[in-house]
């Protein structure tokens, strides 16, 4: 404390101390002399029996000090023992604490002599008592810390970490032997002092005698308690938002609450029927805003029925609005004076996304005869201003299933990846596509008025290479189809998979075609076609109806043959002879286009092809080692044909397969995409959107990337399944939009 008070009077290091620390210093400093003449005792009294043993914990504190000390009392026989364990203080600081918090330093200061005495002597068979004449604190140490602010809840929570909140107990102030430590004695005080050295005298007695344990409840006067602010907000549903959210028309709920009104008046007016004239409707509306706007605007309305301007954070700002003899907030604006009426001039103010404003605009856009964008708006602003108007009106209309169907938009999913046939390096023609083109017309033979009949052109195209192969097929039957695969397979190698349009592309189409889908749908020719590609183990698979698009390789190939026939025969009729020499042409026309564009190396004269697939090797060729790295010079003439065809295939993997990582449309996907319960249009080939099915998708088919592009829908007359493409998805539920 004379440190302290030192410090505190701004006295120099070479200067003379004030009288009163001088003297304070002498009387310290005469006391020491004494220090020789004091014992302490080294045994506290421990037994082997420590469980007939306590530890007692004092604290106190003082405005200038705090401090505790720890006492062992024993019993031997019916004697008790009370030793002097540990004690320690501390100043208080300069800066002015409570002291309620004083004494709570100093319950924590007791609690780490605990925590010390503990890590050196097993105290877990001993029972601990710690008392302070604070009722305060024990009140802090007793309650959660949570309850209070930050500088009581730290130390009430370390307390309660290494105490238990049982163990403390309330002792007077003349009992406690801490007093001593906080107020301070004199060193001959000190060594006369019993209290200090064997504790208070009701140690020295049973337990009976102790100190009374408090029960007083301080907990709504205690200080240092944390303020809690809750906001408690009275929600009141209102009807008239209630109704506007129950029904789906604004005409609805205007009748409704014009009832309403009408039975409030009841008392005095008496009505003899149950047709609501334009006044009440009107009057419903007034009632309808009214109370949206209070819920909309709530600051602004109150500052416009108290008879102020709205402030200047408003978002209505700058409409200029005032509120009208019915307490309607009303669009103020610029144009009063313009030759108008009034509600044109001064339109009702309408929040931007309320359940009001969407009715509203639903019905002007209903009553404009499904008008467009511009239109809506104008009519809408005739009577009421929506903020955001242009979104609003614009998302309204989106919604519309009846301008939905009139122009339907076609969803799109995201490119899909391509299957592994088509950049996996295999023989040419293992997975094939085929299509069929045509029809054409062969002369039966050289004279001049030969009879003509129809033929067409069967296409076979290899996934990997993207070689063509074209055959004549004389008839739409399964014994010419499957004559022209054989003579397919003869020459171009038995394929492991293959793949072609579904049958049910050709419905609706032109009468041709209609002999495709008959030729393919027919069960003869389906039995036949199955019982060919299990002998020969072909797998085939049919790519989803409607989608012409996944067939996109054969559908290339088909129209890069019929280049090239309109262009040499013309209108010429050739013989069938003819006519597979000009396709043979073709075929190796095809077959000698680059797969990549040409190097720029001058040195490089020759481009990867899909001929050099097709003659490096015997169709019958099996697998040989990897020879593109050997010496050509040590190779023998086999040999180096099939290095050759082995580096094309590198050339193939090195600069054409990397081409096909781009994709060239659908790089997102847009609008809504497929989800079981959708409702749908299902376009339909020659017929107007409002006369497409509508179907419920019943079923999903995602690919590998797990993004679903065909469904299967339940429609009126039956079941469909069709792709993302070939369906537009109603924004909402017809059932919502009734």
């Amino acid at each position: 404390m004379i440190m302290q008070d030192t410090w505190q009077s701004n006295v120099g290091w070479d200067e003379s101390l004030p009288q009163d620390l001088h003297h304070r210093w002498l009387n310290v400093k005469q006391q020491l002399t004494r220090l020789c003449k004091l014992r302490v005792p080294r045994f506290v009294g421990f037994r082997t029996d420590t469980h007939r043993s306590q530890v007692h914990g004092f604290c106190d504190a003082s405005e200038r000090a705090y401090g505790a000390c720890v006492y062992i009392r024993t019993r031997d026989s019916d004697r008790y023992r009370v030793e002097l364990l540990i004690s320690k203080s501390r100043i208080a600081p300069i800066r002015a604490v409570s002291l309620p918090r004083l004494e709570l330093n100093a319950a924590l200061l007791l609690s780490h002599l605990i925590e010390k005495i503990r890590a050196s002597i097993d105290l877990s068979k001993l029972e601990i008592i710690l008392w302070t004449d604070s009722t305060i604190t024990i009140q802090w140490i007793s309650s959660p810390s949570r309850k209070w602010n930050a500088f009581v809840a730290n130390r009430v929570g370390e307390i309660q970490r290494l105490t238990r909140r049982s163990s403390w107990r309330h002792v007077p102030s003349a009992h406690n032997p801490a007093d001593i430590l906080s107020r301070g004695v004199d060193l001959a005080g000190l060594m006369q002092s019993t209290i200090w050295w064997n504790g208070p005298a009701f140690l020295q007695l049973t337990e009976e005698h102790w100190p009374v344990k408090l029960c007083v409840d301080l907990s709504g006067e205690l200080p240092e308690q944390k303020r809690v602010t809750a906001a408690v907000i009275a929600i009141q549903q209102s009807i008239v938002l209630n109704l506007l959210d129950k029904h789906a028309t604004l005409d609805r709920a205007l009748r409704i609450i014009a009832y309403c009104l009408r039975i409030a008046r009841s008392r005095t007016i008496k009505y003899q029927t149950t047709f609501i004239s334009h006044h009440e409707i009107t009057a419903a509306l007034r009632v309808a805003v009214r109370c949206v706007q209070r819920h909309a605007f709530s600051r602004e309305h109150k500052q416009l029925t108290e008879g102020r301007s709205v402030d200047g954070g408003s978002r209505i700002l700058s409409l200029t609005p005032f509120m009208d003899e019915h307490g309607i907030i009303r669009v103020g604006g610029r144009i009063s004076n313009a030759a108008l009426p009034y509600d044109a001039r001064h339109p009702m103010l309408l929040p931007k996304s309320h359940r009001l404003t969407t009715l509203i605009i639903q019905r002007e856009h209903v009553k404009n005869l499904h008008s467009g964008l511009q239109a809506t708006m104008h009519a809408m602003r005739r009577r009421f201003w929506p903020l955001a108007a242009r979104s609003a009106v614009r998302k309204t209309i989106y919604n519309c299933v009846t301008c939905f169907k009139c122009k339907p938009v076609v969803s799109q999913a995201l490119m899909a990846d391509l299957p592994a046939q088509r950049v996996t390096a295999s023989r040419p023609f293992t997975h094939s596509g085929v299509d069929y083109a045509g029809p054409i017309l062969l002369k039966e033979g050289k004279r001049r008025n030969a009879k003509l009949h129809k033929a067409y052109i069967s296409v076979f195209v290899c996934f990997s290479t993207r070689a063509v192969h074209l055959e004549i097929v004389t008839d739409l039957t399964s014994e010419a189809f499957l004559g022209a695969f054989k003579r397919f397979i003869s020459r171009r190698g038995k394929p492991a998979c293959v793949y072609s349009d579904n049958g049910t592309t050709f419905v609706g189409a032109r009468k041709q075609i209609k002999e495709l889908y008959d030729l393919i749908n027919d069960n003869d020719t389906q039995l036949a076609m199955r019982r060919f590609m299990r002998d020969n183990e072909i797998n085939w698979h049919f790519i989803p109806p409607h989608a012409p698009h996944v067939g996109g390789l054969w559908e290339a190939a088909v129209k890069s043959a019929k280049f090239h026939i309109n262009r040499i025969i013309g209108n010429a009729n050739l013989t069938y002879e003819e006519m597979q020499t000009v396709l043979c042409e073709i075929e190796a026309v095809l077959n000698s286009r680059p797969l990549t564009p040409l190097s720029e190396d001058p040195n490089d004269l020759h481009c990867i092809t899909p001929g050099h697939f097709l003659i490096g090797a015997a169709l019958n060729s099996f697998p040989v080692a990897d020879l593109t790295k050997e010496n050509p010079s040590r190779l023998l003439r086999w040999q180096r044909v099939e290095q050759l065809r082995q580096h094309f295939w590198k050339r193939w993997s090195a600069e054409y397969l990397h081409t096909l990582i781009e994709r060239q449309k659908w790089k997102a996907s847009k609008g809504q995409q497929l989800k079981i319960g959708q409702l749908a249009m299902v376009q339909q080939p020659g017929l107007g959107p409002l006369q497409w099915l509508t179907g419920r998708v019943q079923q999903l088919h995602p690919g590998p990337d797990g993004i679903a592009r065909t469904a299967t829908l339940r429609t009126a007359k039956g079941q469909l399944t069709r792709p993302l493409t070939k369906l537009a998805i109603l924004p909402i539920d017809e059932a919502s939009a009734d």
